[in-house]
């Protein structure tokens, strides 16, 4: 037979422990991070992780609120509110400085490529979104030579917009409709650390995607951060702004500094 509690404090206790056990089965079941990016209806965000020779380790994310840079110097800000300026961001001394949506992303520079002659051919890369790869050409069409070649996502999960700025960025104007470029193999020239510093062509990864993925939204991704405006371009390198004045580092941005 159940005897009851013998005092106040037992009471007490059992009270408690009543109310915990319904506590706990009326909580929903925690969900991680990716069950939330699967679910109908929920906010997302496109993350492509890869490197490049002029970025180094890169990572993208993309959404309906625009587009994020974030690589080993630096990070970029490109929100669909403000399409005609993007924001250069230091994370290391904390400042901004904002720059024409055309010129943020220089480090992704990319060179005259003709699409008109492109030729389909399969991508090695595999994710969840279909994907192909355009072979683009240089020259005519007796005497032209691969240029390029760009791997394309189609179906993805963003906004018409979101998809055309980023071709913008890193391929050009010309690109497919609608298909997302998520890699560049080029044939270009680049600058060797090496007694002459010779500029040599050759093949190179402007950007080689190692995974493609469908997240969460981060909200945070997609605001300004509270850094201080940096006062010109030497500042937003090296915080003080050293004795270097903005004409000297300017090949390394496209645009003015507003």
């Amino acid at each position: 037979m159940f005897k009851g509690p013998s005092s106040a404090g037992e009471k007490t206790y059992l009270i408690l422990l009543l109310t915990l056990l319904g506590l706990a089965i009326s909580l929903p079941p925690a969900r991680s991070k990716n069950n939330d990016a699967k679910a109908p209806g929920a906010a997302t965000m496109l993350v492509i992780s890869g490197h490049g020779v002029r970025s180094g380790g890169v990572r993208i994310f993309l959404s309906s609120q625009g587009v994020r840079i974030v690589d080993n110097m630096m990070s970029a800000l490109w929100m669909t509110d403000k399409p005609q300026e993007a924001l250069l961001l230091n994370d290391e001394n904390k400042t901004m400085m904002t720059v024409p949506a055309t010129g943020y992303a220089r480090r992704f520079h990319h060179p005259a490529f003709r699409f008109e002659d492109a030729e389909t051919e399969p991508a090695a890369f595999k994710c969840a979104y279909p994907s192909y790869k355009l072979v683009l050409y240089a020259g005519k069409r007796r005497n032209k030579h691969k240029r390029a070649e760009i791997t394309f996502l189609k179906n993805v999960p963003l906004p018409p917009a979101v998809i055309a700025h980023w071709q913008s960025v890193l391929v050009g104007a010309g690109a497919p409709a609608g298909h997302l470029p998520v890699g560049v193999y080029q044939y270009s020239g680049r600058f060797h650390d090496s007694e002459d510093n010779i500029k040599r062509r050759e093949w190179m990864d402007l950007l080689k995607p190692s995974r493609v993925s469908l997240e969460a939204l981060d909200k945070r991704m997609f605001l300004p951060p509270k850094y201080r405006k940096a006062r010109d371009k030497a500042d937003f390198m090296f915080a003080d702004g050293g004795e270097l004045k903005s004409h000297d580092i300017d090949d390394m941005f496209a645009g003015k500094v507003k």
